[in-house]
C-alpha cells in the first residue's frame, strides 16, 4: 500500500464535456499537487486524466469525471504515491495525506465554483442529455 493513498469525490453541477478541458489544463494539476512532477499517461477526454508522478514522491494520480444523471458529474481524485528520499512513519504519512487532501479539496472547490459559474446554469436550462 502506498504511503499516501488519497481518494476524494465531489459533485459538480456541470456536464463532464464542459468540465474536461478545465481538468486537463496544466494549471489544475499544479493546483492539486504543487511540487510534484506530472507526466500525462492517459488523456481520457470527458472521463479525465491520468498522470505518472515524480519529484519528491513517485506513483500515480488521476482525475476521473463520472457523469451523474443528465445534469452533472462526480469529480473523483486519486493519488497513490510513496516518498522518494525516505520512508514516512505512520504519523508522517497521515500528516502528509491530510495536507494533500486539504490542498486537493481547495483546488476542486475552486474548479467547481468556476465551472458552475460558467456552465452550471446552462446545464440546468439545457434539460436532459439525449
Amino acid at each position: 500500500m502506498p504511503a499516501l493513498d488519497l481518494v476524494d469525490d465531489s459533485y459538480v453541477a456541470c456536464r463532464p464535456e464542459d468540465l474536461a478541458p478545465m481538468v486537463a489544463a496544466p494549471g489544475f494539476a499544479s493546483a492539486l499537487w504543487p511540487g510534484w512532477i506530472l507526466t500525462v499517461t492517459e488523456e481520457r477526454g470527458c472521463e479525465g486524466v491520468r498522470w505518472s508522478v515524480g519529484g519528491p514522491v513517485t506513483g500515480s494520480a488521476e482525475v476521473w469525471l463520472e457523469r451523474y444523471r443528465d445534469r452533472g458529474c462526480y469529480l473523483h481524485v486519486f493519488a497513490r504515491v510513496d516518498p522518494v528520499d525516505r520512508i514516512w512513519t505512520p504519523k508522517a504519512a497521515r500528516r502528509n495525506t491530510d495536507r494533500v487532501r486539504r490542498r486537493v479539496k481547495r483546488a476542486v472547490w475552486d474548479l467547481k465554483d468556476r465551472a458552475e459559474a460558467t456552465h452550471g446554469e446552462e446545464t440546468w436550462r439545457a434539460g436532459p442529455v439525449e
